[in-house]
């Protein structure tokens, strides 16, 4: 039986684990390698759901009906038990979804040659880069407003720069770039310089997406894909290797400290200035920090409680294609109502 929390390799000859358990390589030809290594439970869906996800849910309930200093939800309270009931019966079906997944084993594996993969890796990263430049075209073409922006001395406001419903949001292309331009960097060592230079030069209209449009989201999905890659090609912690071992199986608890980190010196930057003569500035990082997903949930219950639903339109999950151009989006609703 192998380490619950996937610390340690599987035996040689010993049973293998479940398909999405084991991590098995692809050489260049596209054939599979014999042995397995057991992966950590954080990469495993359904034990991410209810080992993090289900208890961070908890605790960002009870943290946003404390009198935490430097907590700011702008908006009606709307989180209330039965709505949170609902989310967290949400995520475990979710798990259980995974769960079945997890245990489906198929009769053949896909198996697809890794210059294959960089080819499917450049085409999505060139569709990224191409919205990316037709999002920020008023700015990036415009070498004196770009010049301002880079130096603080202009900032654009969003209406500004606006939005293409239908097009700008195949920006979101992007975690699934990095995922896979990761998976091919770092765990395969792909050697193509086409995808590394890819793959640097989205990461800096990254960091820009996140400085001009405010977005850190932006910048977590891509650091957070990539690093899990660099943690899937890295060796299994020797048993002398104490820290590595307990990074290991904390999993996204470990990163916690470092979110907290990244999310206070964002906010430094952002909106400190207004706060600094209230409140130190840790109980403000932290107050924020809880607010930023306690918000998010409450919003969601906001939509809820006050709009009529269900209506059988689909306008929150596809929008995108109710506001979709050159004709199309109007089309929908009226076929749907």
């Amino acid at each position: 039986m192998g380490d619950p929390l996937g610390t340690s390799a599987a035996r040689p000859g010993g049973a293998s684990a479940g398909p999405l358990h084991a991590m098995r390589h692809v050489d260049h030809r596209g054939v599979l390698e014999t042995g397995s290594r057991e992966l950590p439970w954080w990469t495993r869906p359904c034990t991410a759901n209810l080992l993090f996800v289900f208890p961070m849910l908890l605790v960002v309930f009870w943290a946003g009906d404390s009198d935490l200093s430097g907590l700011t939800v702008r908006s009606d309270s709307f989180l209330t038990v039965s709505f949170m009931a609902l989310c967290l019966g949400l995520v475990l079906m979710s798990a259980l979804g995974a769960w079945l997944g997890e245990n489906i084993h198929p009769r053949a594996v896909l198996q697809v040659p890794d210059e294959q993969l960089v080819r499917v890796a450049h085409g999505l990263g060139l569709v990224v880069l191409a919205m990316y430049l037709f999002w920020y075209r008023s700015v990036i073409f415009n070498p004196p407003v770009l010049l301002g922006v880079l130096t603080g001395a202009v900032m654009p406001d969003r209406n500004e720069i606006g939005t293409v419903t239908g097009v700008t949001s195949l920006v979101n292309l992007q975690p699934l770039f990095f995922s896979l331009a990761g998976y091919l960097l770092f765990v395969r060592k792909t050697r193509g310089k086409a995808l590394k230079a890819l793959t640097v030069l989205l990461l800096v209209f990254t960091l820009f997406r996140a400085y001009i449009w405010a977005e850190r989201l932006a910048v977590a999905e891509a650091l957070v894909t990539l690093a899990l890659a660099l943690l899937l090609a890295m060796p299994v912690p020797r048993p002398d290797q104490h820290v590595r071992r307990l990074v290991v199986r904390l999993g996204p608890y470990a990163a916690l400290p470092g979110l907290f980190l990244f999310f206070a010196l964002a906010e430094f930057f952002r909106s400190w200035s207004y706060y600094q003569d209230r409140l130190s500035f840790w109980e403000f990082a932290l107050g924020r920090f809880v607010s930023y997903y306690y918000t998010s949930l409450n919003n969601g219950a906001g939509l809820l409680a006050t709009l009529d639903w269900p209506t059988g339109k689909f306008e929150n999950v596809l929008s995108w294609l109710h506001t979709f151009p050159m004709g199309i989006g109007p089309l929908f609703p009226k076929r749907w109502t």
